[in-house]
């Protein structure tokens, strides 16, 4: 005979038991009954014990055996076998067992390992009985609304009357059973609802799933104790299908979720920039059409070219532009050699372009802004290509609205939907060079100056005291003025200046 535990045949006995011989293991200490094959009632015939002993060893059962098995003694073991499992004195064999205790102890770590991280948490509590249109999709968007994790689910409702529950098992949920009765499931999952912060101390936000009124009460506790809660109700306005929305109780925001369409309904805003969005593309694909007629008609008007080269006696031959009036070919070719002579070769020669079409575009409309789309066309009048297709060409930014955020002199804004932009008012009056900001630091200096040992004024102390006289920083009026490089490599390259290098701070006096 062995251990069942750890199979040792080194044990000792340890007492009785309705009759039958217990022994306890000397290596694991497991306790365990002698084989009921070595040990069967007295009043059993030496057949009988053989039938027995078959049984147990999975040998085929003949008609006579069958038979033999259900005589009155095998009758009255089975009573005795049936009395022993159900006693008290096995029950507690068997919580004092090792494997029990094994057990326990699994089962136990498995907890503490999902709920002893102190990282937080939130926790979906499913009236399933009043919610069942809580699908995978529904549960992203929750997921997407919350804040943490979430990671603990739990679903109540009557589950022989209500289907579904394969699903939720399979997606995680704790399956909370409740009696058949009104309001059974509600009453529950208000009562473990009010007590999570004692199951589960890294909850920091609960989503409360049910369109019942009763559940206001649970919500109005979970925010006095702490709790960011959301309300998740269903509702069907008239002619419109079925509709999710999820309310924070705390700041009373509201989103809402179309369930047919198993999308987020947006914001009114959210609207509005969309609908801006598919104007700037519409936009976009317009300036793209016309980019390949204008390819298209400079094509053609070389096809004009090379069959008046072709042909000399039509060289003088007077060829219709795009405004219908007659010029003569030669004006023509020198228009288009004009224009393939227009290169921008860096960022500094694009912007100084687009100011000077913009300050075109403002003359002639008296208005302080005006539309990108009136900038980019006035653009290409003047030099036959689109700004956004010379923005992609040196690799600046996706569009020209982007490029234009990037000038720290202009203003980009929204009016009724529409991008205009305009030049920004300078932040100190009068001061719009690179001059105008030397004959200010000059002034300063006059004063600072008399003040320091040979006339030479820490950097940081014109800086300060400039900002404190004009209540800006230089390197913001700097990059306002759009004058690259830092504050020192300004003064260096002022004429006025002398800086010198004294324990790694830099010095200056006028020259």
């Amino acid at each position: 005979m062995k251990c069942p535990n750890c199979e040792s045949t080194s044990y000792r006995k340890n007492g009785r038991l309705k009759g039958r011989q217990r022994y306890q293991c000397k290596d694991c200490g497991r306790q365990f009954l002698e084989p009921l094959a070595t040990q069967l009632p007295s009043s059993f015939s030496g057949d009988q014990k053989q039938n027995v002993h078959n049984e147990q060893n999975g040998y085929s059962k003949t008609a006579r055996q069958q038979n033999s098995l259900n005589s009155p003694q095998i009758l009255s073991f089975r009573e005795e076998l049936i009395q022993l499992f159900s006693s008290s004195e096995f029950l507690d064999l068997f919580l004092e067992s090792s494997g029990f205790q094994k057990i326990i102890q699994a089962l136990q770590k498995q907890q503490q390992s999902q709920f002893s991280s102190d990282s937080p948490t939130s926790i979906l509590l499913l009236d399933a009985e009043n919610l069942r249109d809580l699908d995978a999709e529904v549960e992203a968007f929750l997921s997407h609304l919350s804040t943490y994790p979430l990671t603990v689910k739990l679903a109540f409702a009557n589950w022989k009357k209500t289907g579904g529950d394969t699903e939720l098992y399979q997606r995680g949920y704790q399956m909370i059973h409740v009696p058949l009765g009104k309001d059974s499931a509600d009453a529950q999952m208000i009562a473990m609802g009010a007590a999570i912060s004692q199951h589960y101390s890294q909850a920091k936000e609960v989503f409360v799933c049910s369109s019942d009124w009763l559940f206001t009460y649970l919500m109005t506790e979970l925010q006095h104790q702490g709790f960011s809660v959301y309300r998740v109700s269903k509702k069907q306005p008239k002619k419109f299908p079925k509709v999710l929305t999820v309310e924070q109780m705390n700041t009373g925001e509201i989103k809402s979720y179309s369930i047919p369409k198993k999308a987020e309904i947006p914001t009114p805003q959210d609207l509005m920039d969309k609908i801006q969005t598919l104007i700037n593309e519409t936009h976009d694909s317009l300036e793209e059409r016309l980019d390949k007629l204008s390819q298209i008609n400079q094509l053609f008007e070389i096809e004009k070219q090379l069959i008046s080269t072709q042909n000399p006696d039509r060289s003088q031959t007077e060829i219709s532009n795009s405004n219908g009036k007659l010029e003569p070919a030669s004006q023509q070719t020198a228009s288009d050699s004009t224009e393939d002579t227009v290169l921008f070769k860096s960022k500094e020669q694009l912007e100084t372009a687009i100011k000077s079409i913009l300050t075109t575009c403002l003359e002639g409309s008296q208005q302080e802004t005006v539309t990108i789309s009136e900038l980019a066309i006035e653009f290409k009048k003047v030099y036959g290509e689109p700004p956004k297709n010379l923005i992609k060409k040196l690799k600046l930014a996706a569009n020209l609205y982007k490029f234009l955020q990037n000038f720290a002199s202009l203003i980009v804004i929204k009016k009724k939907n529409i991008y205009h932009v305009g030049f920004k008012e300078p932040s100190i009056p009068g001061i719009t060079s690179q001059e105008d900001v030397e004959k200010i630091l000059i002034k300063i200096m006059e004063d600072l100056q008399p003040k320091y040992e040979n006339n030479f004024v820490p950097l940081e102390v014109l800086s300060q005291q400039f900002q404190l006289d004009y209540k800006i920083s230089l390197s913001q009026l700097l990059k306002e003025l759009e004058i690259a490089g830092k504050f020192i490599t300004f003064v260096k390259s002022c004429e006025t200046f002398v800086v010198k290098k004294q324990d790694n701070k830099y010095h200056v006096r006028l020259s």
